[in-house]
């Protein structure tokens, strides 16, 4: 069990166990481990890998200030400076006084030449002085006047009159520090205020500056792109929620070439939806049942703007065409078609192009003029104009146009 290493003491760690005493180790530094030899006082060979030497030997100015403990007002660390020696209960009636002590013992013939320093030799006429003023209230009247207590005083005044001017000193320099310390504080502070209010006028000027921006930009960028584009280029990368006229523009671009389609969105970087997406919205989003098909129409708005007037003249033309007589079960509208026999299909034909478009169809129906009439303003409401109505002279189509007139 670790015990004290000074001669005099007789502290270990099971009778000290609970209290506040601590065993330090022997230090690293030669110098003044040598020190700490000399100070137990011992003539056996002491193993410094192993002893220990208890703080009770120990001055409290020997100990490193914990500052961080005195601030948090818990308990502080003791951690010995690196220069501490022990001083205290060494038996100091048997210590030399001498400045340099040299090897004189047969125990120790190697031993070599030892310097005491001067906080020592401080030390050593403190309790040398205590020892005196105690030995003097013991004396009777008659010896106190034989016991000359200047001989005590003298050899310590000296460096006690130095150390305190040195303290005076230094408390001095101390309050200069603090009061620069504190003109410091108030400027640092004052500093940063006017640095975060700079820091917020710079802000507000960034954002804008940076709005009016975006603003300009996205009216140039309107006449390419759609609101969602405009955000994807923006503003964020996030996957954006595709509208009806993203898809519809998408779908006409890609059904214009599908390498130039691929080209804009990889190559360019244009915010364009993957072929994966058309298909699947095709597949799932597009709406073609019977009747006027509003999808077809909804995309047609979006490629009439980009017509010119003479682009825009269309005519409408109608005709039967027959269908297998088959049983067929539409699973998203849980709905059975047929049997039928015949399909009614209207289209839409430009004038100027070679564009055409279905735009209704339905089963064993025949076209009216109420029914014409509804495609018709169905149809220029997306852009185009309808200039006639064709079809082949059958029976039924001749009563649809008797009526239509």
């Amino acid at each position: 069990m670790p015990g004290c290493a000074v001669f005099s003491c007789k502290n270990y760690n099971r009778k000290t166990k609970g209290s506040d005493l601590i065993y330090h180790t022997f230090p690293k530094d030669d110098g003044v481990c040598k020190q700490w030899i000399h100070a137990c006082r011992r003539k056996d060979k002491i193993n410094i890998k192993n002893a220990t030497v208890c703080s009770v030997h120990f001055l409290p100015e020997d100990y490193e200030r914990d500052l961080k403990a005195e601030l948090l007002n818990i308990k502080p660390k003791k951690m010995l400076k690196i220069s501490a020696v022990p001083s205290l209960h060494l038996d100091i009636d048997s210590r030399p006084n001498k400045m340099n002590i040299e090897a004189s013992s047969s125990h120790q013939p190697e031993s070599p030449q030892i310097t005491v320093s001067d906080r020592q030799t401080r030390q050593i006429n403190r309790h040398s002085r205590e020892r005196g003023l105690e030995r003097l209230k013991t004396l009777s009247p008659k010896k106190k006047k034989k016991f000359d207590v200047g001989t005590i005083t003298d050899s310590t005044s000296d460096s006690e009159r130095h150390l305190k001017a040195r303290l005076d000193k230094l408390e001095k320099d101390n309050k200069q520090m603090q009061t620069e310390m504190n003109k410091l504080k108030l400027k640092n502070k004052s500093l940063t205020l006017a640095l975060s209010r700079k820091s917020k006028h710079i802000q507000q000027l960034e954002n804008r500056i940076n709005a009016k921006v975006k603003e300009r930009v996205s009216i140039v960028l309107r006449k390419i792109f759609t609101e969602n584009q405009i955000k994807n280029l923006l503003v964020t990368k996030k996957k954006p929620k595709w509208t009806r006229e993203d898809i519809s523009r998408a779908l006409t671009l890609r059904s214009i070439s599908r390498k130039c389609y691929i080209y804009l969105r990889q190559s360019v970087g244009i915010p364009l939806q993957s072929l994966s997406t058309l298909r699947r919205w095709v597949s799932n989003s597009f709406k073609c049942r019977p009747g006027i098909l509003s999808d077809v129409l909804f995309m047609m708005q979006t490629q009439c703007k980009n017509l010119t007037k003479n682009e825009l003249l269309c005519i409408l033309s109608f005709d039967e065409m027959n269908v297998d007589a088959r049983v067929c079960y539409d699973q998203d509208e849980d709905k059975v078609y047929g049997p039928h026999s015949q399909a009614q299909v209207v289209m839409v034909r430009a004038l100027c192009s070679n564009r055409k478009q279905p735009i209704f169809f339905d089963f064993d129906v025949t076209v009216t003029g109420s029914l014409l009439k509804e495609i018709i303003l169905e149809v220029q409401k997306v852009g185009v104009v309808i200039v006639g109505v064709v079809s082949d002279m059958g029976g039924k189509n001749r009563e649809s146009g008797r009526i239509w007139k």
